[in-house]
């Protein structure tokens, strides 16, 4: 990378997920570009555009309050977010959901149909079993595992597209849009940054990045540095991307002691376990909400998932490390996107 994106000698982590973005310094261009910070779901954000100010500031601002606006939809936390309060009712009663809700709920049904169930935001009941939403320090019993298994299935929940509304079938039951709400804003973004004519900035929302079709003057693409996972201070792979998004999942910050044995936040609900032997997915694929969700997918159904993903749309890649008991740490990378060429670091 040359010139202006050079201005950047930044890291981003995802939470819980070790990815970042890196760019060498440069000499400074005598126009530097608009940046605007922001927090919103629980984490830091940055919007970066090469455009005149006048263009970007308005722009900028309705990205931000379009992300804060999703936070108080879908902040399941906040008993009165939109998302708390379908929680809270829908086991009683349909419950008639708003745009922005009813949107990102279309998106997590099509995530768990075309991911036969790898991806499912019902996974709730799981996440509090294994300790991640309130603290323990047992393994579960069985019988505890099963009562939490059988609330859990988007399938079983009953969505009627007529009305909009969502209903569940017994208490219990409850949506966490965690591991999609994210993606599904930086496809927000982009729109309304496209709705603005602007078609050259970046995105970084906790990690999770946006790059818009044209590169920083000067460049050919955005340097996306993928941190190693073993190494928090080395990278694994540069990645140059262009109209696209880049997500990963991994299984280092978010854990949980339980005895003995430490468990990674990320779910199978085909088994209700947390996934094994796995260390990071890495995806890069044109849209925000795919990162977000297939990387999550990818992480629980592995290679054959990634296979088909990848063979779908010449556009996307993944990269899967796995690290299983007492293995070396292992790279597979499936698809390559065309234009400027993703190499790990050596290559």
């Amino acid at each position: 990378m040359k010139t202006l994106c050079h201005l950047f000698s930044l890291w981003f982590f995802l939470v819980g997920a070790a990815v970042g973005v890196m760019a060498a310094p440069a000499a400074a261009p005598a126009t530097p570009p608009y940046e605007r910070d922001f927090a919103a779901m629980n984490t830091a954000g940055r919007l970066t555009l090469w455009a005149p100010r006048a263009t970007a500031v308005p722009a900028a601002a309705a990205v931000v309050a379009e992300i804060q606006a999703l936070e108080r939809t879908l902040n399941r936390f906040d008993p009165a977010s939109e998302l708390s309060r379908l929680n809270a009712t829908a086991a009683q009663q349909p419950f008639v959901c708003g745009d922005r809700l009813w949107a990102v709920l279309n998106e997590a049904r099509r995530a768990y149909r075309d991911t036969g169930g790898a991806f499912d935001i019902s996974i709730g009941p799981l996440m509090r079993v294994w300790g991640f939403h309130a603290q323990r320090a047992s393994w579960p019993a069985p019988a505890e595992l099963a009562a939490a298994k059988a609330l859990v299935g988007l399938d079983r929940v009953v969505f009627d597209d007529a009305t909009r509304s969502v209903r569940f079938p017994a208490p219990g039951f409850s949506l966490d849009c965690g591991g999609i709400a994210k993606g599904y804003a930086l496809d927000a973004a982009a729109a309304i940054l496209r709705r603005h004519g602007l078609r050259c900035g970046l995105l970084d929302f906790g990690g999770n990045l946006l790059c818009l079709e044209e590169p920083p003057p000067g460049t050919a693409a955005y340097d996306v540095g993928v941190r190693d996972p073993e190494q928090s201070d080395a990278l694994a792979a540069r990645l140059q991307v262009r109209n696209g998004a880049v997500a990963t999942s991994g299984a280092y910050e978010q854990q949980r002691v339980l005895g003995t044995r430490r468990v990674t936040h990320i779910m199978d609900p085909a088994t209700g376990q947390p996934v094994a032997g796995r260390i990071a997915v890495t995806v890069v694929t044109p849209r925000g909400v795919d990162s977000d969700v297939y990387s999550t997918a990818i992480f629980v159904a592995g290679a054959a998932l990634a296979e088909r993903f990848c063979a779908a749309d010449p556009r996307r890649e993944v990269r899967i490390w796995d690290h299983p008991p007492g293995g070396p740490v292992t790279l597979r990378r499936f698809g390559a996107a065309p234009g400027p060429a993703n190499l790990p670091i050596g290559e």
